[in-house]
């Protein structure tokens, strides 16, 4: 079993808009080029799954819920058909006056900028329940999950709160890619919580850690683990019907890569 999600308890509750980011970078902030991630971790994958489907602790046991996933037009386009958009989550993308070229869904919102998906998800939870074709759904946490414009905004915006890094203990040679992404310096923004790095199993000679970032404008009470219970990482995987192999390759990233299981190589 995976050790509890770790949150802090911080005295602004969920309508106050703050919103977590999720993250893996290499030992030089690099998060992809050329829509790739040169890395393919199970078991970081499986954190994504699990942090960003977890049940908040503002939402009761018995209640339906999804929680928000927010990205760039680029990083959304860049997941296989399959996964796009990520399921059981609400996807908001900001684009800027693409939006034709993204297909309505009931679980995608399309806004210009992360504000404005911020101010919609505070208009959801005070609109109700959201109807779904599962039926309707209370809306939980919100995850801002790239790319790089994106991160950069949220990085430095107010209301940002946590931040889960994974980071890849490598350094990329950005010279192999024609474009590349990178985070800013997270010590700039944030401050460690170090109690909470857990390191992740050795793959494909890669080490990696998650590590958990504080808002440095946020003092917390004492961190206490969220009540919620948390699947196993293989479990994360399996949730839904989706086979590991999906999941790896909805990671990847790549816009032509096959659903099931072209993999990105470094």
């Amino acid at each position: 079993m995976s050790p509890p999600i770790m949150f802090p308890e911080i005295d602004c509750p969920p309508p106050c808009g703050q919103f977590d980011l999720v993250v893996a970078a290499s030992t030089n902030n690099f998060i992809g080029g050329d829509s790739y991630i040169p890395w393919t971790l199970k078991s970081d994958l499986a954190h994504f799954r699990r942090v960003t489907t977890a049940r908040p602790s503002f939402v009761p046991d018995s209640t339906p819920f999804v929680n928000v996933v927010i990205m760039g037009r680029i990083t959304y386009q860049s997941l296989p058909d399959k996964f796009r958009p990520l399921p059981g989550r609400l996807n908001i993308v900001l684009t800027r006056g693409n939006s034709a070229n993204i297909p309505d869904h009931p679980l995608v919102r399309k806004v210009g900028s992360l504000d404005c998906a911020l101010n919609l998800v505070q208009e959801l939870r005070r609109a109700g329940p959201l109807l779904t074709d599962a039926g309707p759904v209370a809306v939980g946490s919100s995850f801002v999950i790239g790319g790089g414009e994106i991160y950069a905004l949220a990085f430095q915006h107010p209301a940002r709160r946590l931040l889960f890094l994974t980071r890849v203990k490598v350094s990329i040679d950005v010279s192999l890619f024609t474009r590349s992404a990178f985070i800013q310096d997270v010590d700039t923004y944030f401050t460690q919580l170090k109690d909470k790095t857990r390191q992740l199993p050795e793959e494909g000679g890669l080490e990696s850690q998650v590590e958990m970032w504080l808002n440095s404008g946020i003092m917390p009470a004492v961190p206490e683990a969220d009540t919620a219970p948390v699947a196993s990482e293989q479990d994360t995987l399996d949730k839904g019907g989706d086979s590991e192999e999906d999941f790896l390759a909805m990671m990847a990233g790549a816009k032509a890569a096959d659903a099931r299981g072209r993999r990105t190589s470094f």
